[in-house]
Parts: C-alpha cells; structure tokens; sequence
C-alpha cells in the first residue's frame, strides 16, 4: 500500500474497541463555549451521586481531611497537543454520510520523543447513539505513517478502503483534554471516561474550526454486563448534565475533524481539479510546526 516515503519503525501498540458518546457545546462563540466547557467540568467533579471518581482515596485513616483533598485528585490535564489527519487525494474513508469508515492521525509525544499513530475503524451504524470503532495506536520512532504495523486483518481492510495511493495530512487539530475517570452511578465494575476538550482545527487550505467537545467513553467493564445496561448508563450520564445545563449540549455521532473533512469533500465536489492540485503541492511537513492559528 503506497503512504509516504518513509514507514517509521514500530515501538508498541494496543487493539481495543472504542465505544463513546461525543456532545459539542453550544453557546454563541468560541469564548463562551469554553466558559461553559469549564462550568460543566466543575459541576462533574462536585458531583457526588452519579460521577463518582474512579480513583480510591489514598490510606487516610487518622489523617487530616485537608491533607487527604490535597493529597488525591480525580482528574488529570494533558498538555497542549497537536494532532495530524492523513488521508488520499480521493479523501477515501471519509464518507458523504460524514461517517468515517477509516480515521488515521499522528500526534507527536514529547515526553517519550516518539510519534503516537492510531488508525480508527468505524463499527456500528451511523443511526447509533454511541460512536463505536476500532482503535488501533502504535507508538513510532518518527514522523509519517506506517500502516505494516497494523494487524493483519486491520492492514488489509485499510489496503481496501485506501488503496494504493498516497497519504498526506491534510488537516491539524490543535487542542488540551481533561480527563476524569469515575465509576456511573458508583457501580465500581464499570468505569467511564468523561473528557473535556478545548481546542481548534485547520484544514490544509486554512479553513478553520471550533473543537469544544464532551465525550463519555467506556473504558473498562465487567464481561458479564450487558451492552444494553451500558448504555443505560450512557444515558444517565448525559441526562444528568442535559438537566442540569438545558440546551447546552448537542449530541453527535462524529468524530472531530469530520467539519474540515466536510469542507474539503465540498471543495473536491465544487472543483476537483483545482483541489487535486492543491494537494499534489501539499507537503508532508506542513504540519510539523505548530498551524497559524
């Protein structure tokens, strides 16, 4: 399968399923949707009948209650990142549905000096409330994509809807997540991620975007709990932030950079010509410093 030039060599990786609900914020500008971003957050980690921290609280008997709050913290903010999305001249994998079939991103990871590739396969369909795919991350020894990592049959469902064709980032998603795991309704065989994202997005030819997200994610459960149950516990988990912030969320069942995609699928619709070209001029280091935002 043509990518680009160089195939960086693998590191490690994981295969696991993703299953998640994702809410845009609402609110009249990029200001105030980070204020109300920022006020959910607080209400989450002041709540303490359904986002019950999934952390246990460090051995505190006869210690001091301040010493114990500061001692234990239910969330963790992640350094500013910056994101890179590949796709072909074609945009395959991105579909009209704006369901994407496939998802491949690279992001940078200073900490290990390495680059961090995960490769997104949808599995459920797009009448679903909960986005559900397969991800696929392996950490690599440097910049570009390399697909010969994946697993076997992962490789070949890329080689069909990809194709032997070339792989450019086309799009930049910068941003900063906050994370907090807790335990829905405090039942401690099931844990749920709800992340906060604050962040903006480009695609290659400047068009640029708000990224002001919730998503709930499964992380870890129980084998014996149904599906059906988890999502139940979706549902109270967003009925409980619906309530208490009426109109401030708007479900959605697609991933973050699907409105540059949407825009460049327009563009490739309006004038394919023009946009084939613009690509073949896209260099892969485009991205490899931080975007004009």
């Amino acid at each position: 399968m043509g990518t680009n030039h160089r195939k960086p060599k693998i590191f490690t990786g994981r295969d696991k399923p993703e299953r998640e609900r994702k809410h845009r914020v609402l609110a009249s500008s990029w200001t105030e949707k980070a204020l109300l971003l920022n006020q959910i957050f607080k209400f989450v980690l002041e709540d303490n009948t359904h986002f019950i921290t999934l952390d246990l609280p460090p051995y505190a008997s006869d210690f001091s209650e301040q010493l114990v709050s500061t001692a234990h913290s239910p969330s963790n903010i992640k350094p500013l990142h910056q994101r890179l999305y590949w796709a072909t001249k074609m945009l395959s994998g991105y579909q009209l549905s704006d369901q994407s079939v496939v998802e491949l991103r690279t992001e940078f990871i200073p900490n290990d000096a390495c680059w961090e590739q995960v490769v997104k396969f949808a599995i459920a369909d797009a009448d679903s409330k909960t986005l559900s795919r397969r991800e696929i991350s392996n950490f690599l020894d440097g910049f570009g994509i390399n697909l010969s990592v994946l697993p076997e049959d992962a490789y070949r469902l890329a080689e069909k809807i990809l194709g032997d064709t070339v792989l450019k980032p086309v799009a930049c998603l910068q941003g900063q997540s906050i994370p907090v795991l807790y335990y829905p309704n405090g039942r401690n065989e099931i844990v749920f991620e709800i992340k906060f994202d604050l962040g903006m997005g480009q695609s290659f030819d400047g068009c640029k975007i708000d990224i002001i997200e919730i998503e709930i994610e499964l992380k870890n459960f129980d084998q014996k709990i149904s599906l059906a149950h988890i999502e139940e516990l979706f549902d109270a988990s967003e009925n409980i932030i619906r309530t208490s912030f009426p109109e401030a969320l708007d479900r959605t069942a697609v991933s973050k950079p699907t409105p540059l995609f949407r825009h460049m699928r327009a563009w490739q619709s309006r004038d394919i010509d023009s946009f084939e070209a613009a690509y073949e001029a896209l260099s892969e280091t485009r991205w490899t410093e931080p975007a004009p935002f």
